[in-house]
């Protein structure tokens, strides 16, 4: 598929933050699509400076329907190059089925995530489905194609020009949805990937290869429905935090549609990178749940990996709590360590440090290895 002609900008109609905490201050949306050259530098650049970075966020082109939730909004890509003649920067939103849709009404007809009661009409949506693919998370480049990223649906392929080009599944070999933080192995090459679902199977695990095939898909048996947004790789296994954050689609309309769950405990799931189904191994640990992990490494038998633990929901995640009243609440991640001793059937987790925070990253060329 390649992009349609390029799209006349875009202008966002967000006037009202009152009410919507994520919509004001800092998260106040970018309103305007532009392209500025010969941008003003303060200092001085390296001489041999060259290249790109790109950043994802969300940010909604139009007025929200309900309660806004920071993980919503349309996908939004910033570029900002480092070339001879100087330095540019642009700026796209993602034009999403979604999206496209409710630019054909001139509103907006997609609930947030946290405030679904129902869904939008087909009517309205079309093609779109029932619920938005804002590809507003991240972006990656893996095999000479960019992706935008959201976990909840399909990658979008955009150009380097930043036009959507649109949702894209590997051939037809990717089914269901693609975590938004895929493992790139910088020694392989290969994009190592998961997707969890609100139905069977719930966890489904992926390899691509360097060059682009989606070669390796295993679908993992789970007790229920659980949100896991990251997971771990090593040089020879995949590790995810199955956590007590459990899909309730019964609450659907009238209750919250993710519920903290400690009673039901958390596990570790320690997988060969090529394993099948049956491979898998499970290991039962203190309720927890982590957003990001930042390394993970294997030393003969045992594995170790590091990220920012919640113990209680996490962002003020809680449906039970009024939103005006959840920065309040001491529901903070701070660093720990896990492992797990395959040899002894063990696993367990420390804290590191009592700084909070999350969004942890390292050099990516030592994701996969023994780090600090």
């Amino acid at each position: 598929m390649s992009p349609a002609s390029v799209p006349a900008p875009l202008v966002g109609q967000v006037l009202n933050a009152a009410g919507q905490p994520d919509l004001s201050g800092v998260r106040r949306p970018v309103a305007d699509e532009v392209d500025v050259t010969g941008c003003a530098v303060s200092g001085e650049l390296p001489s041999g400076l060259r290249g790109s970075f790109v950043r994802n966020g969300p940010n909604p082109l139009f007025e929200p329907i309900g309660r806004y939730d920071l993980l919503d909004g349309d996908g939004m890509l910033h570029d900002v190059t480092f070339a001879e003649g100087g330095v540019t920067y642009c700026n796209r939103w993602i034009r999403s089925r979604g999206l496209r849709a409710e630019l054909a009404l001139g509103r907006a007809v997609y609930p947030g995530l946290g405030d679904v009661t129902s869904f939008p009409d087909r009517s309205l949506t079309g093609d779109a489905g029932p619920v938005k693919n804002p590809a507003n998370t991240h972006v990656i480049e893996h095999a000479g194609r960019r992706l935008a990223l959201w976990e909840g649906g399909l990658p979008t392929e955009v150009t380097r020009s930043l036009e959507t080009v649109g949702e894209y599944d590997f051939d037809g070999r990717l089914v269901g949805a693609m975590t938004a933080h895929p493992r790139l192995d910088p020694r392989t090459g290969e994009l190592l990937a998961f997707g969890y679902s609100l139905v069977e199977p719930y966890l489904r695990y992926h390899v691509v290869d360097a060059d682009g095939t989606l070669s390796h898909s295993v679908d993992l048996e789970l007790p229920a429905p659980v949100m896991i947004h990251d997971f771990v790789v090593t040089e020879t296994h995949a590790v995810f935090l199955e956590s007590p954050y459990v899909f309730d689609l019964a609450n659907l309309g009238s209750g919250p549609l993710v519920r903290w769950m400690p009673e039901r405990g958390a596990r570790i799931g320690v997988l060969p990178r090529r394993g099948a189904a049956t491979d898998v191994r499970w290991f039962d640990v203190e309720p927890g749940h982590v957003q990001h992990f930042w390394s993970g490494f294997a030393d003969g038998d045992r594995i170790e990996f590091h990220g920012c633990r919640y113990d209680a929901p996490a962002f003020g995640m809680d449906d039970s709590v009024p939103l005006d009243e959840r920065a309040a609440q001491d529901h903070t991640a701070r660093p720990a360590r896990f492992w797990v001793d395959l040899a002894a059937d063990r696993a367990g987790w420390e804290p590191i440090d009592d700084l909070e925070g999350d969004f942890n990253r390292i050099n990516p060329a030592y994701d996969g290895v023994r780090v600090r």
